[in-house]
């Protein structure tokens, strides 16, 4: 490594540009050491302390340079530039800035504990998750049929005894959830329509019946298996869940709402991860599923999708919609004759699921690349550090699954994208502004830190102004 390379490098371990006197000073004296010790040469804390006094800057304790050393006594001067990498990384996770985390950091005795759970060992988070007790008590499972009955707006299509049993069930599953000393999943979601119950129900049981999942005894929230008649009660209960819970799974649908988009903001505000699903739709696959779903369900999915529906056809899937929904009234207590109504219009009836079948995959696919590369609140400020929490994006059960499995066990792989540094993934678009910690599996950006030296001096200095 040539001297000049070694102070700028020098400059990012601080997170400070070095003046141009001391940079002219220090590559100097760097560049003869260099000179005299030839290929492999070493350096120890003794020296860098003395190059970074050259670089007029705070010299490191003995426990910081062999945190910074991965435990070993020297740094050969070609891997400096990797060690750098690796606090640049750690940094990203816990602090929120690179100047912040060398000042904090470079006279503690115990550096890694500092790094609070960033530091656990996958292999020991494992085995806690394995040792784990069963429950007491798990939540009464309610049948999918039954699950729109612990929400919806119920007029006379059930038995008031069986209502009150199928709530019942709903509360006292809550009341499990209230025992339970440990959460590990939240899952936000929204929750108006019957399908939406029974789509919701069947993807946290793809998600957490996952073999990854089972294997580490994970409990969650899940919001199609309870209930409580008091709305407020309710909110309490399930902002306590929030707050226990270790991530969110947050559900991209059709509609969202305020209470699971501040479900998800409440989470990144506490510097916790959501794992934001968003369905990857097959089209072949999705018409399939749509032509075996009860035709109520269909229409009201694709009234649901007429708002995000292409301008030049939404005449046509309008009229579509509405020739179905006249078949269905004029049939409404003959299932045999809509089904007959039904082959007549067979037509209109392909239409209009190839329609849907296609704004969702166009709805959804928008959705993804909001959340990934251009909503600016993408991003929310841990409350208590304000560091910059990201969302991770998934885009099928398994890889949810896998993902929340590694925000659990603290095995989460990272690559830094520095400003204006092309990605390698052709949906993550070059940022000139800003360090990107980009997450392997999702290729999300997890963590940032700007390098506008106005923004970071206002941020850090302002931000816990009002705590003093």
């Amino acid at each position: 490594m040539e001297a000049a390379s070694f102070v700028h490098q020098i400059e990012l371990l601080c997170g400070r540009k070095i003046t141009r006197e001391c940079k002219t000073r220090a590559e100097k004296s760097i560049g003869k050491s260099l000179k005299r010790r030839g290929n492999n040469a070493t350096f120890g804390r003794r020296q860098l302390n003395e190059m970074l006094l050259l670089c007029n800057e705070r010299i490191v304790s003995d426990r910081f340079f062999n945190f910074l050393a991965g435990g070993k006594a020297t740094i050969l001067f070609d891997d400096f530039e990797s060690k750098v990498h690796e606090f640049h990384r750690l940094a990203m996770l816990q602090f929120g800035s690179f100047r912040f985390a060398f000042n904090y950091l470079h006279n503690k005795d115990n550096v890694l504990s500092e790094f609070g759970n960033w530091s656990k060992k996958s292999s020991d988070l494992i085995k806690e998750f394995k040792n784990r007790q069963k429950p007491i008590r798990d939540p009464e499972q309610i049948d999918e049929s039954d699950l729109h009955l612990l929400g919806y707006l119920i007029s006379d299509e059930v038995g008031k005894k069986h209502l009150k049993n199928v709530r019942e069930k709903g509360q006292r599953n809550f009341e499990t959830y209230l025992s339970y000393d440990y959460l590990d999943v939240y899952v936000a979601t929204s929750m108006r329509e019957k399908w939406e119950y029974v789509d919701v129900h069947r993807l946290c049981n793809k998600v957490f019946k996952n073999r990854l999942l089972r294997e580490i005894n994970v409990r969650y929230f899940d919001p199609t298996q309870n209930y409580h008649d008091n709305s407020i009660a309710k909110g309490l209960i399930e902002g306590l869940m929030l707050k226990r819970a270790r991530c969110t799974l947050y559900l991209v649908q059709e509609t969202d709402t305020m209470g699971k988009d501040s479900e998800m903001a409440s989470t990144l505000a506490q510097g916790k991860p959501v794992i934001a699903y968003v369905p990857k739709i097959n089209r072949k696959r999705r018409q399939n599923e749509l032509r075996k779903m009860p035709l109520e369900f269909l229409l009201q999915k694709a009234d649901l999708l007429r708002k995000v529906a292409d301008p030049n056809e939404i005449e046509d899937f309008t009229s579509k919609v509405t020739e179905i929904t006249e078949i269905m009234l004029k049939t409404e207590n003959n299932l045999s004759k809509r089904d007959s109504e039904l082959k007549k219009s067979k037509k209109i009836y392909s239409h209009l699921i190839d329609r849907v079948a296609k704004y969702e995959q166009e709805f959804y696919d928008r959705r993804a690349n909001t959340l990934m590369n251009s909503h600016p609140l993408r991003f929310q400020i841990d409350l208590n550090t304000g560091v910059a929490n990201g969302v991770l994006v998934t885009r099928t059960p398994a890889i949810s699954a896998k993902v929340i499995y590694k925000v659990l066990t603290n095995n989460l792989k990272f690559n830094i994208l520095k400003p204006g540094q092309k990605p390698k993934q052709a949906n993550i678009k070059i940022d000139n502004l800003n360090y990107r910690l980009i997450e392997e599996i999702t290729h999300c950006a997890f963590r940032v830190v700007t390098k506008d030296e106005m923004l970071t001096n206002s941020f850090w200095n302002l931000y816990k102004l009002g705590d003093e």
